[in-house]
């Protein structure tokens, strides 16, 4: 299992998790939380079988400018 953050501003919190949530199974969301005026932590939980797709649709989110950053940690059960 993987844990993914990712940094996002305020308008973009809706536009990412709208594309991510097209992917059907793919992660685990495990929550948004407000860390600064205009940017919040969208935090994914996934499995090693989904996790190049859902890197792919991260990447892709970042290149649109939608995604400040993100963090990709191994997550022990």
């Amino acid at each position: 299992m993987f844990k993914i953050e990712l940094i996002l501003g305020k308008a973009d919190v809706g536009v990412v998790q709208t594309l991510i949530e097209g992917l059907d199974n793919a992660y685990s969301m495990m929550g948004t939380s407000r860390i600064s005026d205009d940017n919040y932590r969208m935090t994914l939980q996934a499995t090693s079988f989904c996790l190049k797709e859902l890197i792919s649709v991260i990447l892709s989110c970042m290149l649109q400018g939608n995604v400040k950053s993100f963090l990709v940690t191994t997550w022990e059960d």
